[in-house]
């Protein structure tokens, strides 16, 4: 369990498996139901579930959501073959490019293969 202070207080859904007994299930379904301020559940998903699930879960390795910015961002930390799941933020999703378009350089295509063609 995250430490309370700790930036991983607050888990991102993008990448969750759930299968919950009825008890947690009926737990889930009423939080939402009864939530006093769904207005304010900006990635709906993410924030019921973190509240649901406060204090009570475990993180994964970022390998299993990894954003796609950090092949290019934090290139030492990328490791290609550790990557589990590339999380897709932003409007730039493979299955919107155009993958005819080839950029310049070999390693600016290596790259865009790598990342938006590995799902075709």
């Amino acid at each position: 369990m995250p430490p309370k202070t700790s930036p991983l207080s607050y888990f991102n859904s993008d990448l969750l498996v759930l299968i919950p007994s009825i008890k947690t299930f009926n737990k889930i379904y009423n939080h939402l139901i009864n939530h006093h301020n769904k207005e304010k559940l900006y990635f709906p998903d993410h924030d019921l579930l973190n509240e649901v699930f406060k204090n009570n879960w475990k993180p994964l390795s970022y390998t299993y959501n990894t954003l796609k910015t950090l092949r290019s961002c934090y290139a030492l930390m990328w490791q290609d073959r550790s990557i589990r799941n590339v999380h897709y933020i932003m409007n730039d999703k493979p299955w919107k490019l155009n993958i005819e378009k080839k950029d310049e350089t070999k390693e600016k295509w290596d790259e865009h293969f790598l990342l938006n063609n590995w799902w075709r």
